[in-house]
């Protein structure tokens, strides 16, 4: 079954059993791999983490200074990790998300990305925004931040790092009109960022 969300211009196809990425991940194989492995162990024993949520009996959701992740402590899985990167903006503190990884097979993970985001990420930091590299994946995860943002009062901007400026977005129809103007994979926007805001900036 597949699920449209129109966002102004823009018409996009979703299948809703996923959440789509942000730019900077590789899905295929990532758990069989064994640095992967290696990686829910390092997660494991870090004894700073945080316990957030419990999913399940032995699925927890965790928090690092720089991360996000679930494991599966049973079978000893990693099932969804984000990684963040802080920088200030004028007198603002974003975040930005270097990486999201996620297991889509498991079901436990499904929504995670949209609840972590608003719930953990958004609230730790004045906003929180887009990395540089606008592929088809973030393109798709950013526009469903911005429908749900709207969809809850927020404030959503394009930011232009290069002039330190916010174009304050009101409504998904200005979004669907601005958007295309700075929001591209090309090298050229790579300044040009989607923010998102509980305040006014």
């Amino acid at each position: 079954m597949l699920e449209w969300v129109s966002l102004g211009a823009f018409m996009y196809n979703i299948p809703e059993q996923l959440e789509f990425c942000p730019q900077n991940i590789e899905w295929n194989g990532y758990v069989n791999k064994p640095e992967n492995n290696n990686q829910y162990v390092k997660l494991a024993r870090d004894t700073r983490k945080q316990l957030l949520k419990t999913i399940a009996p032995w699925i927890k959701l965790y928090s690092l200074p720089t991360k996000y992740f679930v494991l599966d402590e049973q079978n000893a899985e990693l099932l969804y990790l984000v990684e963040l990167k802080t920088e200030f903006i004028k007198s603002y503190t974003a975040i930005s998300q270097l990486k999201v990884w996620r297991n889509r097979v498991r079901i436990e993970t499904q929504g995670l990305a949209s609840e972590i985001f608003f719930a953990h990420i958004l609230p730790s930091a004045d906003l929180v925004i887009s990395d540089g590299e606008h592929t088809a994946d973030g393109r798709a995860f950013w526009q469903l931040r911005v429908a749900v943002a709207f969809a809850q009062g927020l404030n959503v901007y394009l930011c232009d790092l290069n002039h330190k400026t916010f174009l304050k977005l009101d409504t998904v129809e200005d979004f669907g009109r601005n958007a295309p103007k700075y929001y591209s994979d090309e090298y050229k926007f790579r300044a040009y960022r989607l923010a998102i805001s509980t305040k006014p900036l």
